[in-house]
Parts: structure tokens; sequence; C-alpha cells
């Protein structure tokens, strides 16, 4: 139970009034009987979304209902009702379980007739209680089995799988629902929860648990692949990498490189291939996210790419007192002269990642501060071995930096919206990051076999669910 979560039951009834707006009436239809000659089938519908609210452990909802009840000869009756249901939730080994304390009917007219009478009223709330969440999918004594969240990893690498982590722990408090979400078999104690303040949604995660996040997700981003390239335009700088080598002198004689050859163009092109393992990591104030020790392994190549002139002696000397024509310009070619190899371990000392805020826009992580040993045995500049070794570990740790999500997808195929944060503020303090946002309901378009149900379905004798469906 890592991750604390935190949802206000304002914000609730805002987004249940948007999905409202936006046409999202779910309605269900099923049947009582399993005889041909003796059944009863029955529709219903919100009129609106329930209006929401929580006390300590119970979540209330109230919402009006239509539908119709009929039998096979044609016989049939509408009906409008006032419904009342508690909810409750609780924690069962890897499932959460949202049970339905009770269903009251505090309202029930037939063909808009006269309200029933409220003994009868009290009757007929379990008995609709009964078909109506079985109709919803719930089983098992109205408990329904949350699906596992699904974050996303293909920001960093696409292709990657998600991680999947599962609500833990669900509670119902005055101000809101307080959810705790994490991976099998935590070993960290959930991070206690901010002052929520005005927020629709406050989540808070520990330094263990951000830590052994990170670890899978490396886990499951694996290699990270590079190239990377540093010019070399100091003449001086490309005669001492050609004189390191006697075979590099080799390759430019045979290759009839002169004097007048080598451009100015001269680069070091870096390919590379990096892993790296469990961070430590601590939360610093101010923003400050802070990996240390961070194993990593590294095989990468580096090539002295040299650029020269295609032509002979004469075109050499010619360069020397006028200058090519623009349509004759591209006569020079690149030359790969030499080439060196790594393949071994080193460890990224420490890597200071800032949470930066721009008015306007989406808070960002950024890696303001490195510090890297890698010893590479090339015999290159010491200026230019500290770049490449600069690059590559800025490459490696900001390649899995999580990016700041503006939508989050409900974890289901058949949800016709998504959430949307807005406002988002990230904090770090006493070994805590927080991250404190509001919420914004986004519709999207369902497929067309959603929004009006099939004709099989019509006629089949399982309750199904429709998600905005046309109603009367």
């Amino acid at each position: 139970m890592p991750i604390a979560v935190f949802l206000a039951t304002g914000a609730i009834n805002r987004l249940m009034r948007q999905a409202e707006e936006a046409g999202i009436l779910p309605s269900i239809e099923g049947r009582i009987g399993r005889s041909e000659l003796l059944h009863a089938c029955y529709t219903a519908s919100l009129v609106s979304l329930p209006r929401i609210e929580t006390s300590d452990g119970t979540l209330t909802l109230r919402a009006p209902i239509e539908g119709t009840v009929s039998i096979p000869w044609g016989m049939g009756v509408r009906y409008l009702a006032e419904a009342r249901a508690d909810v409750r939730a609780r924690a069962e080994g890897d499932r959460t379980l949202i049970s339905v304390a009770g269903l009251d009917i505090e309202d029930l007219r037939l063909n808009l007739g006269c309200s029933f009478p409220k003994g009868l009223l009290a009757v007929l709330g379990p008995f609709v209680q009964s078909f109506l969440f079985r109709g919803l999918g719930v089983s098992d004594g109205h408990q329904l089995r949350l699906p596992p969240i699904r974050a996303p990893l293909s920001s960093a690498k696409p292709g990657t799988p998600p991680l999947e982590l599962r609500v833990r722990d669900i509670r119902i408090v005055p101000e809101g629902v307080i959810m705790l979400i994490g991976m099998e078999d935590d070993p960290f104690p959930p991070a206690p929860l901010p002052d929520p303040g005005p927020w629709d949604l406050t989540v808070a995660v520990c330094e263990g648990t951000a830590e052994d996040i990170a670890a899978r997700a490396v886990e499951e981003i694996g290699d990270i692949e590079g190239r990377l390239s540093f010019a070399i335009p100091d003449a001086r700088t490309v005669a001492d990498l050609m004189l390191a080598s006697a075979e590099t002198l080799t390759t430019l004689g045979r290759r009839g490189l002169g004097k007048r050859a080598i451009k100015n163009a001269s680069t070091i092109e870096v390919s590379y291939i990096a892993c790296a393992g469990r961070p430590n990591l601590s939360f610093g104030e101010g923003g400050k996210i802070i990996l240390c020790k961070i194993p990593a392994r590294i095989h990468a190549r580096a090539d002295l790419v040299l650029e020269r002139f295609k032509g002979g002696t004469i075109d050499r000397l010619m360069a020397f007192v006028r200058r090519a024509p623009e349509k004759d310009a591209p006569r020079t070619e690149r030359t790969t002269v030499r080439s060196w190899d790594i393949d071994g371990d080193f460890v990224l000392e420490r890597a200071e990642i800032t949470v930066k805020r721009t008015e306007g826009s989406l808070p960002r992580l950024e890696l303001t501060d490195l510090d890297i040993e890698l010893d590479l045995p090339w015999p290159l500049p010491t200026e230019t071995l500290g770049k490449i070794a600069e690059s590559m570990g800025r490459e490696i740790v900001s390649s899995r930096l999580p990016k700041v999500l503006s939508e989050v997808p409900i974890p289901s195929e058949r949800s016709p919206f998504d959430l949307k944060m807005i406002g988002i503020d990230i904090s770090t303090c006493c070994g805590r990051l927080a991250v404190q946002a509001d919420l914004e309901l986004v519709p999207r378009a369902l497929p067309l076999k959603y929004q009006k149900g099939t004709e099989e379905e019509a006629r089949s004798a399982t309750p199904s669910v429709k998600k905005g469906s046309e109603r009367s």
C-alpha cells in the first residue's frame, strides 16, 4: 500500500455533473425468470447521474431512475423512481470489493401516477437491489472487483508494457475517498497525505516506494540506445588524434589524405547501448529528487570521422586560390579513420532532478546536476572525453524520467471519458513527493456497438449495460 491517493467529494460530484452534461447516462436491461412464458423484461436508465455524499466508511448515492417492466404478452408499465444506495469498500487480498450495503426506493410512480405507499417501498428496495445490481455486473453478494491500474511507460521507451498497480485498500471519509495503490508485496508504509486544501486530487509517494517503482520501471524499459556527435574544429587537436596511433597514420597515408584534405568538420561520433540498475533515491526540499550510486553497464563505440576533398592534387591547390562554385560545392566525403570500443561497468555517482514550473504549463522534470565516473580508455582529448561521459550519463537518466501526464485514462475499454489533470503542482518534503491537481472530465466517442447495443444484445436473456444510450 505505498501510494496514497485522495479524491475530494466535491470533485466527484462536479465530474458527475460534467458527465451528465456530456450525455453519459448508463442504462441496463435484462429479465427476471428463465421460462419463456413466465418472465418479465425490464429496463432502467438514470435520469441524471447520482449525487454523492460521504461519511465515515459509507458513500451514499442518490439518483432518479426511469424505465419499463413488461411481460411476454406485451403488457408493460413505465416507472419513475428515486433511489438511494449506501456503498462500502474494503480490501480483500489482491482485490478491493465494493459492496452495496442497502438500496432504498424513496419514491416510485407507475405511468406517472401517484407515489407508492412508504410501507410497500420498504419491501421493494431489497427486491430491486437483487436484480438491478446483478444487471450492472455486480456479483458475489453485490461485490465488484476493481480492475488493475496500468501506469504507462511507453513515453520513456515506445513499446514498453505498462506497470501494473492495484488498489490495495480504500477508505471513505467525510471529505472524500482515500485509496492506497501499489504492487504486490510492497514492503513500504504509505506516505502521509499532505493537507489536500482546495485540490480535487492529492497523491503522495514515499522515498522507498518511488525507488521501488523506479527500479521496476528501469527493468521494464531495458536497454537505452543512443548516438552522440562532437565537432573537433581545432586542427591541432585533429593532428594529436592522428599521431596518437600508428594505425591512424597508416590509414591516412593509404587513403591519400594530405594536409589540405582535412577540413574543420572533423567529428567524434559515439554510439552506445546502456542499462542501469536500482537507484538510491531521496527527496529534498524545493522539488529536488536525488538519485545516488546508480549502477550501470555500457557498450560504446567512438569513431573519428574526417571530411576530405574528393578531388586530386590540382583540386586541392585550386582550393587555396578560389572558392568552388555553389553548384560544385559537394566535393567532399566523410571518412572514418579510427574507431575505439568499450564494454564495461560504471557508476552514476549522483543525479539531481528538479521539478520545473512554468506559469500556464505543466511541471516538468529536468536533470539539473550530474556526477559521473566513467573511465573511457580512448586516446581523445580530456575535454572531449568529459563531454562524451556527461552526455551519455544525461541520456541514461533523462530517457527514464517519467513524463507528467495531462490525461489519465480510465482502466476500462468501454469508458466513455478520460480524466484530465489541470493546474498540477508537485512538491517534495519530509521524504515524500506530493502531486496535487484539479480534474476535468473529457468525453470521448465510443464504438457504435457500445453506444446503442446490438440486436443480439437486445434479445439476450443476460442483463447488459449500455453507456450513453438514447432515451425516449
